[in-house]
């Protein structure tokens, strides 16, 4: 990346929006090689410990306030054994630190954010896993919608959520200098054709 690309995405956020809807017909296929599971503080505490190059302490004091928040729920996915991964979703309205802005969500939705698969794990399908296994619990909860927003330069994830069935419905474009927010609505006819 040029040095020009370098400090433009400093003080820029683009993020993509992006929206599923659940119906009785989706079925998750999920992999027998990963458990995933609700967090504790011991996950946390032990993600802290074995990942402090990826997980910074102000990382971990914002997830010890997200487990005592009954609407959010931390999913950790084990592989082989280890903790490899940590995944977020809402039941409400949630501040999305890219853009600096809340995401509604009503009592039909669901949010999904704070997707990491820790370095050494990525390549195996940890996170398209926990796409599917977050859906799973969103429909056991009687959820019919879920969003999700994503880093514009974040190719991998936003190709992940679209290929489980994800559509772009809002870009966003926050100049960090400025704090000015500029939203695009995307047409979805044409982002379904």
């Amino acid at each position: 990346m040029n040095l020009y690309n370098r400090i433009k995405n400093k003080y820029i956020i683009k993020e993509y929006q992006l929206v599923y809807y659940i119906n009785s017909i989706n079925r998750a296929m999920i992999n027998g090689n990963f458990q995933f599971a609700k967090a504790d503080i011991h996950d946390v505490e032990l993600i802290r410990d074995l990942y402090y190059t990826e997980f910074s302490h102000n990382k971990y004091n914002i997830y010890i306030k997200r487990l005592e928040d009954p609407n959010n729920i931390i999913i950790v996915c084990k592989y082989k054994g280890e903790i490899c991964g940590y995944f977020n979703m809402s039941f409400k309205n949630t501040l999305e630190s890219g853009i600096n802005e809340y995401i509604k969500v009503s009592d039909k939705e669901t949010y999904f954010y704070d997707d990491y698969v820790f370095e050494k794990f990525r390549g195996n399908g940890i996170h398209m896993q926990s796409i599917l296994y977050r859906i799973e619990i969103a429909k056991e909860k009687g959820r019919n919608k879920i969003l999700v927003n994503i880093y514009s330069n974040n190719r991998v994830s936003l190709k992940e959520y679209q290929s489980v069935g994800f559509n772009i419905i809002k870009f966003y474009k926050r100049n960090k200098i400025t704090n000015k927010l500029i939203t695009f609505d995307i047409d979805r006819e044409k982002n379904d054709k």
